[in-house]
């Protein structure tokens, strides 16, 4: 049975806000175009977040982003932005547990429309031989619509927990990350991979890691101050 994605959502809440953050002042902050692709998901519904928050504390300061998504999550916190984000929601048909709107042939249709440059992907697993998701219909069609759209940035946010494993569908392999991007970044928090449970996971959490190096992936471990701490280091 599907984890309602209000469950998901306080699944290591703090971590993914960390990460987001991180993706916020590492990619988005700096481009002065911003168009964001946002992937359905509890990790990148908190990048949806953090550019909310940053929105308000930078105020007229601010460059404003463009963003097209289909997690309905995220758009309804970006709605609410101020300054206005231009925001495009990407129709479709209603699933409550990614709570999004996820059809493959509407969700193609529109993206051909638009040149996001920046994409943020959230995972339910990934591992040296590639990244995945659940079963839910349409989800690792659309995902695999996202991952082939042309950006200069692809960016992958997951909390540790997600490192070394998979699920029912694999959406793509990593070396397919690569086509039509500039650059391909998974940004997650820094964690010991020698406590990783059970033990024999530890062996294919390094080699995830040493995989996606390999392919010149680029590995951005965010280490996660306590609870409430905003100060987040690289």
């Amino acid at each position: 049975m599907p984890v309602p994605f209000s469950q998901k959502s306080a699944q290591l809440d703090h971590i993914k806000k960390c990460v987001a953050r991180k993706a916020w002042e590492l990619f988005i902050q700096p481009d002065r175009n911003p168009r964001i692709l946002i992937d359905a998901g509890s990790s990148a519904k908190a990048v949806a977040d953090v550019i909310h928050a940053k929105l308000r504390e930078l105020g007229d300061e601010a460059v404003v982003p463009t963003v097209f998504t289909h997690n309905l999550a995220a758009w309804e916190v970006l709605a609410q932005s101020e300054p206005k984000v231009d925001l495009y929601l990407i129709g479709g048909r209603y699933t409550p547990d990614l709570n999004a709107v996820i059809e493959q042939d509407v969700y193609e249709g529109q993206l051909e429309k638009w040149t996001p440059n920046i994409s943020i992907i959230a995972v339910s697993g990934i591992d040296s031989k590639g990244v995945y998701c659940s079963n839910i219909q349409d989800e690792a069609l659309v995902k695999g619509t996202l991952t082939k759209k042309e950006v200069e940035k692809r960016i992958i946010v997951c909390d540790h927990s997600k490192i070394a494993q998979t699920d029912v569908k694999k959406f793509s392999s990593l070396e397919d990350l690569k086509e039509l991007c500039k650059e391909v970044y998974l940004v997650t928090d820094r964690y010991d991979w020698k406590q990783v449970q059970p033990e024999y996971l530890q062996d294919d959490y390094k080699k995830t890691l040493e995989r996606l190096e390999d392919l010149n992936c680029n590995v951005i471990e965010v280490d996660i101050g306590p609870e409430g701490d905003s100060t987040i280091a690289s």
